[in-house]
């Protein structure tokens, strides 16, 4: 005998397969990574902050050691500094020649004591110091 095969009728089947997707993969690869970048420029904007903070400190503890070891001759050459520092900056400083590097660009006034006996002195003073 001849054997019959019954062929069975074409199905089609929706199977789901899991495919690489490389678009897919490199979008979350980037998003993680600007992310990552963000968080990383986050904490060096706090390392920055912090390291200026570190340095403010230190100069001003390097302000106070210096006045504290002779504050009369320590504020002498701070304002000396201050006044060039300010003719300097406002171009108008005046060039005297033959004087003591302490009264460098000072007028005829402000090389008189009484000028420094004025309401101004103490508040300026205290704004120095304290601030």
């Amino acid at each position: 005998g001849l054997v019959t095969i019954q062929l069975p009728e074409p199905s089609l089947f929706d199977i789901c397969v899991d495919v690489d997707d490389h678009l897919k993969r490199m979008t979350s690869n980037f998003i993680q990574a600007t992310n990552q970048n963000l968080e990383i420029t986050n904490l060096d904007d706090k390392i920055f902050e912090i390291l200026d903070q570190l340095h403010q400190v230190q100069a001003s503890k390097s302000f106070f050691q210096e006045f504290s070891k002779d504050p009369q001759q320590f504020i002498t050459k701070w304002l000396a500094s201050q006044s060039r520092d300010l003719r300097s900056m406002n171009e108008t400083c005046d060039v005297v020649h033959g004087l003591d590097e302490n009264l460098f660009g000072l007028t005829d006034e402000e090389r008189r004591s009484d000028y420094y006996h004025q309401p101004w002195t103490q508040e300026a003073v205290h704004r120095y110091i304290y601030n």
